[in-house]
């Protein structure tokens, strides 16, 4: 909120035809805040791991700025902390982190709710994702000519360069 005050200001002279001038003098002070990143894109993160990011808060305003709420919408981004105060020509970090739990991509927002008259709200928009990727040794096998009630056996290395689990059906 912000905080006003007004004032008068009275100037006695020996001028004979207005010896009194009265001037009216009038300020606040507010918070304002602003945000080091409008988006986060953490990539690829490995399922159970935790990837983080700082977020700057700065109070370029001219009241404390209080930050009553920073919260996200999706399971796997957390935020801390999640209310805090900032002076007038200050700043703090806000840490986000992602923890996939399943492979996938998420988008998640993250809204930090203050006492900035002019903007109460800012929305940070989170990307990441987890995904399985496989490689193959060969991509095709050559048998050869195999004499019919022979077998012949070759290998195929298969490898998960992803970072989520690459489960195989057949």
């Amino acid at each position: 909120t912000a905080d006003s005050i007004s004032a008068q200001i009275t100037i006695t002279s020996n001028d004979p035809i207005s010896p009194e001038k009265i001037i009216v003098v009038k300020g606040s002070s507010q918070p304002k805040m602003s945000l080091s990143h409008a988006s986060i894109d953490f990539g690829e993160v490995v399922v159970g791991k935790s990837a983080e990011q700082a977020v700057r808060i700065d109070n370029t305003g001219t009241a404390d700025l209080q930050i009553t709420r920073v919260a996200s919408n999706h399971s796997t981004v957390t935020v801390s902390p999640t209310q805090l105060t900032i002076p007038p020509e200050q700043h703090q970090d806000v840490t986000i982190t992602f923890t996939p739990t399943a492979a996938g991509a998420i988008s998640a927002q993250i809204v930090i709710t203050s006492n900035d008259p002019n903007a109460p709200e800012k929305t940070i928009t989170v990307r990441g994702s987890s995904y399985p990727k496989i490689s193959l040794s060969h991509s095709s096998i050559d048998f050869g000519e195999v004499m019919v009630g022979s077998s012949s056996v070759r290998t195929v290395q298969i490898d998960n360069i992803g970072i989520a689990g690459l489960n195989i059906q057949s």
